[in-house]
Parts: structure tokens; C-alpha cells; sequence
């Protein structure tokens, strides 16, 4: 058994890491890309012991480790948040995992750990495996739409009050919906969400780097950007990650001008993502934040 880390040797842990997401169909989140995406977001990373552990040449587990300080407090967490639980091929290389976390958070006098195990890739798993190693149980529950029904079915599962709102922009010829995925990326639009994104915010909110790593994603086949315009402006964008046939609703804009208005910009949007990712052979699409299950299914 050997411990690589990220720090130590990139190369190897680059490669190998990437194989082992390949090899087990995770989701996005266990992307590279999207792993420095999440390092660009938080702006409290003082450390990162990433590592992944290998058997005979086989990458067995992998585990992202972002070390922030918050309020003189040393914990592993992104933006104050929670991060990505680590994967591992078996129970032994789990257990194996967990010790190590154990010695680097003593080695470093780490307090606090905050993990959640990713919705899209649960292993066959129904339970909170945190709790196997000492975690406190904080579970929360999110919507994931199956895409594996018919689309009938999927339509007919809408709360009624949306379908109109849905209709009536699909039918309006002022308004047009577009998406831009691998095939048809523009860097200019993705600029557009961007801009629309502060203004929308009132502010930035995050670095420019963090956008255009969304739009690297796009341009690797593991990002959608859908855009609604009303006379020939954008007024609202939805961006979603996605990767091995599932897929996420990560962020939203919309022109605050409009707020208060009878215009339903995500509506649509997010119909027509459905659509897309359903058309596509997607299994399944988990609305996170900012967008509340309720407001799909009803």
C-alpha cells in the first residue's frame, strides 16, 4: 500500500485520481476540475493534504483535504462548509482512509471535519457511512429527479402552477431559450452569466476565476449553461455540473429589474434542462441550492 500525496507528487495523483472517478462513475463533484473550482471558491484555504491510496499500481481511494482557518479555529471544510467525503474501493481502504485524516488532524491540530456524502454517487450505500468512523449525524435531504421515467411522466410530476407559467413562455415568440453545452459554448454568453450573476447578487460574490473554470467544464462535456432571453436580452441563466449520467442545478442569475414582474424566468429554464438530460439518457438531476425541490415537483 502506498499513500500519495498531492502535495508530494501532483502528477501521479492528477493521473491516477482521474482514473479512479473513471473507473467508478462518480459524479462531478469528484471531478479535478470542479475539486479546483471548489479551491478557487473558498477564499479561507490555507493548506490542502489531499491524497489517494494505491495497490499494485491501482489508485484504491482517493480523498480531498482542504485545510481553512476560520476564527483561529483549524478545520477541513470549503468556504466554511462542508466538502466532499472520501472514496474508496472497499471497507478495508475506507477504514484505512479515515486513519490517516486521523493522524494528519493531530499532526496539525485540526478540531473540526465537515464532510457529506455525495447524493450522486451513494454506492449502493442507504446509510450515513459517517457515522461508522464518529461523525455527528447533520443529514439533510435534497430533490433528485429521475430521469429514468418517461417524460410524461415527468411533466404530469410538475406542480400544476408551473406548467403555464412554462407553456406560456415556450409559445411567447418574445421570448427564446438557449443552450449552451460542449457543441455550441461561447465564451462572450458565459460572460454574459457571469455579469448578470453581480448583478443579480449585488455584488461579487466570488472570483472571475471560479466562472471561467465553469466555463473550462462546459468545454469538457461536464457543464450546461441555459440561458432565457426576452426581446433578444438575457434576463436569467442556469447552470448545471454534471458527469457519468447525473447531473446537478448548481447556480442561478436573473436580472433584479424583473424581480416582482409575472415574467417566470427559472421555470422554463429548468424545464428545459430537464428535457435536455433526459433526452441525453441522464439517470437523475439533484436540485440544490438555490433551488428548492418544491419548486419542481409539487
Amino acid at each position: 500500500m502506498e499513500i500519495v500525496y498531492q502535495s508530494e507528487n501532483n502528477e501521479i495523483f492528477s493521473s491516477k485520481w482521474s482514473e479512479y472517478v473513471s473507473a467508478n462513475s462518480l459524479s462531478y463533484r469528484y471531478l479535478p476540475l470542479y475539486i479546483q473550482y471548489s479551491i478557487e471558491y473558498s477564499e479561507n484555504i490555507i493548506d490542502n493534504k489531499s491524497f489517494i491510496i494505491m495497490e499494485d499500481n491501482q489508485c484504491v481511494g482517493i480523498c480531498f483535504l482542504p485545510l481553512e482557518k476560520i476564527n483561529n479555529t483549524l478545520q477541513i471544510s470549503l468556504a466554511n462548509s462542508f466538502t466532499v467525503a472520501p472514496k474508496s474501493i472497499n471497507n478495508r481502504i475506507e477504514k484505512k482512509i479515515y486513519q490517516i485524516i486521523e493522524q494528519i488532524c493531530t499532526k496539525e491540530s485540526i478540531e473540526k471535519i465537515m464532510f457529506y456524502i455525495d447524493p450522486l454517487s451513494l454506492d449502493n450505500k442507504k446509510f450515513n457511512t459517517l457515522l461508522t468512523f464518529g461523525f455527528i449525524d447533520s443529514s439533510t435531504t435534497d430533490g433528485i429527479i429521475n430521469l429514468t421515467l418517461e417524460k410524461d411522466k415527468l411533466w404530469t410530476n410538475l406542480n400544476k402552477s408551473y406548467k403555464p407559467l412554462i407553456n406560456g413562455i415556450k409559445k411567447d415568440a418574445n421570448f427564446e431559450i438557449m443552450l449552451f453545452d460542449k457543441t455550441c459554448a461561447d465564451y462572450d454568453i458565459h460572460e454574459s452569466y457571469r455579469k448578470l450573476h453581480k448583478k443579480c447578487s449585488g455584488r461579487r460574490t466570488r472570483l472571475k476565476s471560479t466562472f471561467d473554470r465553469q466555463y473550462e467544464m462546459i468545454l469538457q462535456d461536464n457543464a450546461l449553461l441555459i440561458g432565457l432571453k426576452y426581446d433578444k436580452k438575457f434576463i436569467g441563466f442556469n447552470y448545471f455540473f454534471h458527469n457519468n449520467k447525473t447531473a446537478i442545478y448548481a447556480s442561478g442569475a436573473d436580472d433584479p429589474k424583473f424581480e416582482g414582474s409575472k415574467i417566470a424566468i427559472y421555470h422554463p429554464i429548468l424545464w428545459t434542462a430537464i428535457e435536455y438530460y433526459h433526452n441525453n439518457k441522464y439517470q437523475s438531476l439533484e436540485l440544490s441550492q438555490p433551488c428548492g425541490y418544491n419548486k419542481v415537483n409539487g
